[in-house]
């Protein structure tokens, strides 16, 4: 895709204007399984969030995105204990302090799918299991690639753009159902002169590496 292609794929895809001085969007961000990405963005109450992840790398339990809420409650997901060499197996946390959703498999021999959250349902696609979410809310910075801990194996594969929604969307049943919506938090991979990671479009903010150690990268498909 050339240049003026490309930009025209953002902002169509919820990017808004060009790329700011030192920002080159790509269509991937690569975690190499120690990687993780601390942010400062605390969902809304009611968030809705959809991401493309896959390519892992590791066909075994870890970690894809969470935030803490109130009450010691979490909101997020990730590939459980369950996970064999050729089935994915999620859990999925929404304002409560266990799982909401557990053992819905999906095969490896997809290479990417296009996951969602809401609170009342999470899946992929056009599939979406119903679940009941807790009474809490967000109130802790997102975390992608790893849990609020930092413990447990850190996300192996790669992501493509993260969007953020607000309760507008919570009743939405299938991940093209998005595009009705504006995203309140739309992060797209990228480097930042030089350093891969996630630019958040609406703050104007890089979010690069938090682990102190491993690294990110970056790539086009």
């Amino acid at each position: 895709m050339d240049a003026l292609l490309r930009r025209r794929a953002m902002i169509a895809d919820g990017g808004g204007t060009p790329p700011p001085p030192g920002v080159v969007f790509y269509d991937r961000l690569v975690f190499d399984g120690t990687a993780y990405i601390d942010t400062n963005i605390v969902p809304p109450e009611n968030a809705s969030f959809r991401v493309t992840p896959g390519y892992e790398t590791l066909k075994a339990a870890q970690r894809l995105f969470m935030c803490d809420g109130t009450n010691g409650s979490t909101f997020g997901a990730l590939l459980n204990t369950s996970t064999t060499s050729t089935q994915r197996n999620f859990n999925v946390y929404y304002g409560g302090t266990g799982a909401v959703g557990t053992n819905k498999t999906y095969a490896f021999s997809n290479n990417t799918y296009q996951f969602f959250l809401t609170p009342k349902r999470f899946g992929w696609g056009s599939t979406a299991y119903t679940i009941t979410k807790g009474n809490n809310t967000p109130n802790g910075g997102l975390v992608i690639g790893s849990n609020i801990s930092h413990t447990g194996q850190p996300f192996t594969g790669r992501i493509g753009n993260f969007f953020i929604y607000g309760s507008d969307a919570q009743n939405v049943t299938t991940a093209s159902g998005f595009s009705s919506y504006t995203p309140v938090y739309s992060l797209k991979p990228c480097t930042y002169y030089g350093e891969p990671g996630l630019w958040c479009v609406e703050t104007s903010t890089f979010f690069g590496n938090s682990a102190g150690s491993g690294s990110l990268s970056v790539l086009n498909n």
